[in-house]
């Protein structure tokens, strides 16, 4: 069967809001350093009134983690769509548009149900280290109930792209798992990424239902394949994973990444450069990570690519390369 799109993807549709800040503006909000924090409404607007009148730089786009990682995937030349939730309001709006900018298509329903809630949001603060906390108030992002999937668009995709965010939810998260169903049925690869280390460690029996059966691939950094295997070492993370999966990426940072690609392990060496911030570096990872495999690159090429485009993305300021970095980028795809 020839399939459509190279990649459908399924998150939270979020606009994020991304200032720099200094450690101890951290500690006074009471956030966990390197972690995503689940908001109110009213928790999000304090804390947006609070940097406001601070006054830190900042900077805004429309995101969500799969979104990020679809965005690259269709700048590297992959066919994308995403399946998500946002309100009938002007970021709803703005968010829709920036995902054709950048050539990804959309399957967005509208039922009436959660009409007062507003598209979802994530406050991103950069410390000194380059490491982003982030707060997120999914708005009726939390609430992308089954009308939100097609059982067509997964079967006419090779690759179904999971985000882990999606399980913090119970709407958002017996959609995913209903996805997941179609995707095996359909013969459409399942990869999965684990999002956030203190979400895994939360949500753990979700993350569990959702790798039942196993997933074809799954990404996660270092602390996520930690959290979620519940061991102490890389290596013990490494073997039981496969439990769960039957390949995986394990990103590293700057020390690169481990790779099982179901009949071998490979180690690609990390890349040493000035990081600035570290916000949707995974996420980019992810999207260029697939691209080459869709290119009929080995894992261990797929690798290369992907730590190339980490490495790039971390020297700014924000989740996302312009167009014509994405473009220059290609040429490093080994493929």
């Amino acid at each position: 069967m020839t399939k459509t799109y190279d990649i459908c993807g399924i998150g939270n549709a979020l606009v994020d809001q991304q200032y720099k800040i200094p450690f101890e503006i951290l500690e006074t909000l009471g956030l966990t350093h390197g972690q995503m924090t689940l908001a109110t409404l009213d928790e999000q607007n304090t804390l947006l009134d609070f940097l406001a009148d601070k006054q830190f730089p900042f900077i805004s786009s429309c995101g969500g983690s799969a979104t990020n990682s679809l965005v690259a995937s269709s700048s590297f030349g992959s066919s994308c769509i995403q399946l998500y939730r946002v309100a009938s309001d002007n970021t709803g709006s703005t968010y829709r548009n920036n995902l054709t900018e950048f050539g990804v298509d959309s399957h967005h329903s509208a039922p009436h149900n959660h009409d007062d809630l507003p598209t979802g949001s994530c406050v991103v603060l950069v410390t000194p280290d380059s490491q982003r906390t982030m707060s997120t108030y999914l708005g009726i992002s939390a609430h992308m109930t089954e009308p939100f999937i097609s059982k067509s668009v997964i079967a006419n995709s090779k690759i179904m792209y999971l985000e882990g965010y999606m399980v913090t939810n119970p709407d958002n998260l017996k959609t995913t798992l209903l996805a997941s169903h179609y995707a095996k049925q359909e013969q459409t690869k399942r990869a999965l990424s684990l999002s956030d280390p203190g979400i895994v460690t939360h949500f753990y029996d979700a993350f569990v239902q959702l790798c039942s059966p196993k997933m074809d691939l799954i990404f996660c950094n270092e602390a996520e394949a930690l959290a979620f295997t519940k061991t102490h070492s890389l290596v013990e993370a490494e073997t039981s994973l496969l439990t769960y999966t039957d390949a995986f990426v394990i990103t590293r940072g700057e020390h690169g990444a481990v790779i099982y690609d179901g009949s071998q392990k490979h180690v690609v060496t990390g890349k040493s450069v000035k990081a600035i911030d570290t916000n949707g570096a995974g996420d980019i990872f992810s999207g260029a990570f697939l691209s080459a495999l869709l290119q009929q690159d080995s894992y261990y090429d797929a690798g290369i690519f992907a730590n190339e485009a980490a490495a790039l993305l971390v020297q700014q300021f924000g989740p996302r390369l312009s167009k014509d970095h994405y473009q220059n980028l290609i040429s490093f795809m080994p493929g």
